[in-house]
């Protein structure tokens, strides 16, 4: 098992052109915390992932929120596929963002050479 932890910000406010002759100033932050574990099932290696992800001051750039779980596994030798969903909440329009969520999956075919 392996847990991963993020902190990222902008050590000064960042100036932000905003709607019309509006300057934004906003010093943006994200935190992401993870964690990941393997599991053998029907003899075959699987890496599962969660993840929780936040940010501050980022309306227009980021969502506010996500929620991440995904899985993966080796098909073939070299060759793996891996499946991911995330649920995002963006901040409000007040905040820059669209007040919406969206939920979205990836799947991946990946091969090493």
């Amino acid at each position: 098992m392996k847990i991963i932890a993020e902190y990222l910000t902008a050590v000064d406010d960042i100036e932000w052109a905003g709607p019309g002759p509006v300057t934004l100033e906003r010093q943006p932050s994200a935190l992401q915390v993870e964690l990941d574990f393997a599991a053998t099932i029907q003899q075959r290696q699987y890496t599962f992932g969660f993840a929780i992800q936040e940010t501050d001051e980022a309306g227009g750039l980021s969502p506010e929120q996500r929620i991440s779980i995904g899985g993966g596994t080796e098909i073939y030798p070299n060759v793996a596929l891996t499946v991911e969903f995330w649920h995002d909440e963006d901040y409000d329009q007040a905040d820059g963002g669209t007040d919406e969520s969206t939920d979205n999956v990836v799947v991946q075919l990946a091969a090493a050479f």
